[in-house]
Parts: structure tokens; sequence; C-alpha cells
């Protein structure tokens, strides 16, 4: 099977990157847009006017340290293009500057967009890159992106539930910390689409199931069994993305036959 994230994954290696995923729930296919970018601090910087709002503007404007000023960036950034992609009729349109992506209560993406109340985004970003993903109100999605190191591993391994260091060892040995990861970044990826993130016990998020696919990893929780995620590994980063269970990724051959489906 072919997703659409395997192009990106396994031959992309510029600076930003744009895709539509489709979801399939019943007869209804759900769009959403993936947004990736390693754009430096210096060119963001540059174009911040471009990109942020007032208010994140002003937002930016309280950080006194270049790491939190970049990562920022780098997020809102992605952001704002899963959202310019989405909302495809507007593209042009609507600046990039004119949509305010806030935070909730639980420091969760707000979007607040011209003349649309409906649309929201999954926002994640490690080291010198982000990735965004956008997508219907009522489609409730996560996403994470994480580097596979040893020090973050040794970190990890230790928050593993026992369910979880059992599951680690029925997989190959050799591939510890990068099944470490995907722990992480899947309890990551489902504390967003709960928009709570991790204020509550990491157990909590529990994996229950982990299996390796042609190209790709599949995931259910344990206390959350209405969702379910989909890995994949681009070189030394893992992205994970968590969506409703009653819902499958097309692959590129599947989204040859949109036409015979509802799309929203």
């Amino acid at each position: 099977m072919d997703f659409p994230l395997f192009s990106f994954c396994r031959n992309f290696s510029g600076e930003n990157y744009g895709q539509t995923l489709y979801f399939q729930c019943d007869s209804t296919c759900i769009r959403s847009e993936f947004f990736f970018t390693a754009s430096s601090f210096a060119v963001l910087k540059d174009k911040s006017l471009i990109f942020l709002h007032t208010k994140e503007l002003d937002t930016l404007s309280k950080f006194q340290h270049k790491k939190r000023q970049q990562t920022y960036l780098l997020g809102r950034y992605a952001a704002k293009n899963a959202l310019s992609r989405y909302d495809a009729h507007a593209r042009g349109l609507i600046s990039l500057a004119s949509v305010w992506v806030g935070s909730g209560v639980f420091n969760h993406p707000i979007v607040f967009y011209p003349g649309k109340s409906n649309i929201q985004i999954t926002i994640s970003h490690c080291d010198d890159r982000a990735v965004a993903l956008a997508f219907p109100e009522f489609f409730p999605m996560g996403i994470d992106i994480e580097e596979i190191h040893q020090d973050k591993t040794n970190v990890i391994e230790y928050q593993l539930t026992h369910h979880e260091k059992q599951l680690l060892q029925k997989l190959d040995h050799s591939c510890s910390q990068t099944t470490c990861v995907l722990f992480w970044t899947l309890k990551e990826a489902l504390s967003k689409a709960l928009r709570i993130g991790f204020l509550s016990s990491l157990h909590l998020y529990e994996v229950d199931e982990l299996q390796l696919q042609e190209h790709h990893w599949t995931a259910t929780f344990k206390n959350f069994p209405q969702y379910q995620g989909i890995c994949f590994q681009k070189q030394s980063f893992i992205v994970s993305l968590v969506f409703p269970t009653n819902s499958y990724l097309l692959t590129e051959k599947e989204e040859n036959a949109l036409s015979t489906l509802t799309i929203v």
C-alpha cells in the first residue's frame, strides 16, 4: 500500500512540503492538509510580517530566547500553510497574516479564520522542523514529529507502561530506539487530538497494539479505543497521526476513486 506521505518520507529533501490527505468514514471522504517545513530561522523571521497575525507578532515579541522564537515561527508557518491549503477556494484571497492561531486554556491551538468557524489545526515541531495538519472540526486529529535519538529513548523507555514494554520486547530489539519514539509520538498525537496535551498521566495514553506494516506502523490505544494511529519514518524522524477509529487513510490508488465519494 502506498500512502500519499510515502513520497514525502522517501524522496523529499527540500524546506517546505504540502500534501492533501483523505480519510474515508462510511460513505464520506474527509479531506485534511499536511504541511512540513524546515525553513531557517532567518528566513522565517524575514517573512514573519507576511504570515503572522498581529496577535501572533505580539506573542513572538515576548519570547526572549532564539530557540523559543524559532519553534514558534516554525509551528505557525506550518499551520498557516496547512490552513491555506485547506481553504483552497480562498487561496490567494485571504492573507496568511489575517488568520490567527491562538491558544486554548490547555495551550492547544485554536484557529480564528475569517468567515469560517469549523477549521482546526494540530501542530508539532522538533528541532528545526515542524509539521501541521488542518482538518474539519468534526473529525478530530493530532500530529507529532520526533527525532530518533538515544538520549530521548532512555527517557521515553523509563516512562513506558508494563504492557508497552512487553510490546517492545515482541518487536525487533534492534529497532528499540525507533519503537520507543513511536510510542512517544503516538501518545503526543493522541493528547493533541483530545486537546488536553500531557496534562494527565502518560499511562492514560497507553498504546494497546503496535503493528509494523509494509512501510508504516499502525496503533490502537487501551483507554481511547475511538482513536487509532499511523506512523511514518522520514530519515531519523518519526511522524505520527492520530484520527478516529471508524475511518481510514486512503492510499494513492484509492484516491483515484474519490469521484464516487462525498468529500467534506
